[in-house]
């Protein structure tokens, strides 16, 4: 039986081993893509005109896929640094590469079927009197009782539901990796993770925790000094500096998530790694 503190101690050598490796990837593929996330937040305010605020959005959505996908990519290359120490970053970046299309295809299979499970819940509160065309941010929907609680019941089933397949879905980026699997990957990590669920639902939660906690508290205070700092005209400056202090952060927590599944896989999977990067210098 795999035991998390020792998978959790394994991830953390793998980053400290092999930090020089993991350092230019993590900026390149994480802390960037969520700066620019976080300029989009900030300075890319909704424009007066349905043309203008049509093209803010287009602007926001594009800026936002291209950030996932650069992410998805520097979690394969992170995963295949921290999950053996032969490899290189030259092995890491083109294994990325070459499995980014396949990650990406299981992710919007994913996605898709998450979809359809939250169909029912929108489905309910419309159905309980929530206009979703016409409600304003911060405003609060009148919902039907009976309706309404049938619809919080169906929320607290789904989200539980999603921690649920989250966590027995942990070893996805390194099967799709290391096996060249595609959707079938999905199959093979719910069987990896077998017996392991309620274990890993709890690394998941204190993970979820720890990242909301440490990135909210470094946004608002940076946020906070930056904004007493440059005072009421440099609001959006504040905001942008302090999602640049989440951005750290979530950086760092980040590499430590993708150390630790690499280092799952490696112990559920009981595979010889070595082989895995012998074939990442040829063709995949």
């Amino acid at each position: 039986m795999v035991r998390i503190n020792t998978v959790w101690d394994s991830a953390v050598e793998a980053v400290r081993g092999r930090a020089g490796l993991i350092a230019p990837i993590a900026t390149a593929a994480i802390f960037l893509p969520s700066v620019a996330q976080a300029a989009v937040q900030a300075y890319l305010a909704p424009q007066p005109g349905a043309v203008a605020a049509a093209g803010s959005a287009a602007v926001g959505s594009l800026v936002t896929i291209i950030a996932l996908v650069v992410t998805l990519w520097g979690a394969l290359a992170i995963t295949a640094i921290t999950s053996h120490p032969s490899t290189t970053s030259a092995d890491a970046t083109r294994q990325a590469t070459a499995r980014l299309l396949p990650l990406i295809g299981v992710s919007l299979v994913i996605g898709f079927a998450l979809t359809l499970l939250g169909l029912p819940l929108i489905a309910l509160l419309i159905a309980a009197g929530v206009d979703f065309e016409n409600m304003t941010p911060g405003q609060t929907p009148q919902i039907s009782g009976g309706l309404g609680a049938l619809a919080f019941l169906y929320m607290l089933v789904l989200l539980g539901l999603l921690l649920w397949i989250f966590a027995r879905l942990l070893p996805l980026v390194p099967t799709v990796l290391h096996e060249r699997l595609g959707v079938r990957a999905i199959g093979r990590a719910f069987r990896m993770t077998k017996g392991m669920g309620l274990k890993l639902v709890g690394v998941v939660l204190l993970y979820f925790i720890v990242l909301i906690v440490a990135s909210g508290a470094a946004q608002l205070v940076f946020g906070l000094v930056a904004r007493f700092a440059l005072g009421q005209d440099g609001s959006a400056t504040a905001q942008f500096v302090g999602g640049i202090a989440s951005a750290v952060v979530a950086t760092i927590l980040s590499v430590l998530s993708y150390a630790f599944v690499a280092r799952l896989y490696a112990m559920l999977s009981g595979r010889d790694l070595a082989d895995v990067f012998e074939d990442a210098r040829s063709p995949a």
